[in-house]
């Protein structure tokens, strides 16, 4: 009879679930690393807004590090010019940190060996290094979702550096990074593999290199439905540098290239590229520039860029496979306003076979301005999206009567959110688009059905509802 007990007891004890503890910080831990330090696997951290002046924070694999609020306005790592200040060091998938700024950094906002964390609805902000201003990637694959890279600056490469890393980056936004020392301004990537998704590159600054990207010595990058615009290479190349140096294969589709000031916009070298459904249009230099393998363009516009479009190697591709040279007609590309006008050949009836050409879809009936457009609205006004019924992509207008922070989602019928496509960026006075890809935030595409988008400015909220037709 005791033995009978003794074995039930013990199979009681072994079974006994083990429960995930939620820690607060400054509620049950004094500080972020506190915080992380006092965690086990499975536990979630999750931190008070506000501001903490903390670096070099080390993450540990099964933590889930995020803000009371889950985005990046939320909660701001001061780093002082002091050390990183997100270490990730053989943290592997099951760790995720979410909804943080991370600014004044020394040495990176963070630093990544041996790695893959989610990193989600983060911004690294003015942070210095000697490589990868914002991040530094060693031996490491992140997934990084809903990032904003702005104003971060290195020596080697403004926003980030890869080295044997292939990250998924996906709905990012680089905007005013810099390097000096011939680096450029977003991205540096050697024998690395990424995967770039609805990522934004915008005024990004290299030094006698790339604006945004330059990868080298066997990187295999692939860039879908990306915009590049108004980056400058500083008399170097305006956007992209692929230089195989090993065998390599670069994948560029469903992207926008504009403004951007560099002689090429894109040059590649050794590499085998092909470049699918893009726009490389307006941009300072020739459109693209060749050495040893010839890549292979379809349904691609390349219009008006000084130093030449359709040239040697390539000419022969124009009038093939879809490719044209005609104005893309963007609705209004001095503002930033890439989306395309309904009569544009780039929409997708010009040419059914193509679909839509560019990363932006139609977003306005012609190319004319009206005044409210100019100086803005009287008062907030959200806009019905552009096309309603829609697949794959609609736009969303809103107006702002003054400078403003601006929150807009996208839920489904019952109120569950699906996606955040604005989280409290300041923006200027007068109309703006958003594009939603009718995918959610992990970038799982949605079915068909009913969706409702929500703006909320200040005290104002307005909503408008939508169709995804699959």
């Amino acid at each position: 009879m005791r033995s009978t007990t003794s074995t039930i007891a013990i199979c009681v004890l072994l079974t006994a679930p083990t429960w995930a503890a939620t820690i607060g910080v400054p509620a049950d831990a004094p500080s972020i690393q506190a915080g992380i330090t006092k965690a086990a696997a499975g536990d979630t951290v999750l931190v008070a807004c506000g501001t903490y002046l903390e670096h070099d924070i080390a993450m540990v694999s099964g933590v889930v590090l995020r803000s009371e609020s889950g985005e990046a306005d939320c909660v701001t790592i001061d780093c002082g010019r002091t050390g990183t200040g997100i270490v990730c060091a053989s943290v592997d998938s099951t760790a995720s940190i979410e909804g943080f700024t991370i600014t004044n950094a020394f040495d990176s906002g963070m630093t990544l060996t041996d790695s893959s964390p989610r990193i989600a609805h983060c911004a690294l902000i003015d942070n210095d290094a000697l490589y990868g201003g914002g991040m530094n990637c060693m031996n490491s694959d992140p997934v990084i979702e809903h990032c904003l890279f702005q104003d971060n600056y290195a020596n080697g490469d403004g926003a980030i550096t890869l080295y044997r890393s292939s990250p998924r980056i996906t709905d990012c936004e680089f905007r005013e990074n810099s390097s000096f020392n011939e680096g450029p301004g977003a991205i540096w990537c050697r024998t690395s593999s990424p995967t770039l998704l609805r990522c934004a590159f915008i005024d990004n600054l290299g030094d006698g290199s790339p604006g945004a990207i330059m990868a080298f010595d066997g990187s295999d990058l692939t860039i879908i439905d990306c915009t590049f615009a108004s980056n400058d290479g500083t008399e170097g190349i305006g956007a992209l540098s692929l230089d195989g140096y090993a065998p390599s294969i670069q994948v560029i589709t469903g992207c926008t290239f504009h403004g951007n000031a560099g002689d090429p916009t894109i040059w590649a070298g050794m590499a085998d590229i092909s470049i699918s459904n893009t726009i490389i249009a307006g941009n300072t230099g020739a459109a693209l520039a060749i050495q040893d393998v010839v890549p292979t363009l379809t349904c691609t516009d390349l219009h008006d860029n000084s130093g030449g479009d359709w040239i040697a190697p390539i000419a022969d591709q124009l009038g093939q496979q879809g490719n044209i040279s005609l104005d893309p007609q963007f609705c209004n590309a001095s503002a930033g306003d890439l989306t395309l006008a309904e009569t544009s050949p780039c929409a997708p009836a010009s040419d059914p076979g193509c679909g839509l050409i560019g990363a932006w879809p139609v977003g306005c009936d012609d190319l004319t301005p009206v005044e409210s457009e100019i100086h803005g609205p009287g008062r907030v006004v959200l806009a019905p999206c552009r096309p309603n019924p829609f697949n794959p992509a609609t736009t969303i207008r809103y107006g702002l009567p003054e400078p403003s922070s601006v929150h807009l989602a996208v839920f489904d019928v019952r109120g569950r959110l699906v996606r955040r496509l604005k989280t409290g960026e300041f923006e200027a006075a007068g109309f703006h688009r958003v594009f939603w890809h009718g995918r959610d935030d992990r970038g799982r595409e949605m079915s068909s059905g009913v969706y409702v988008y929500r703006l909320r400015v200040g005290d104002v909220t307005a909503t408008g509802s939508m169709s995804l037709i699959r």
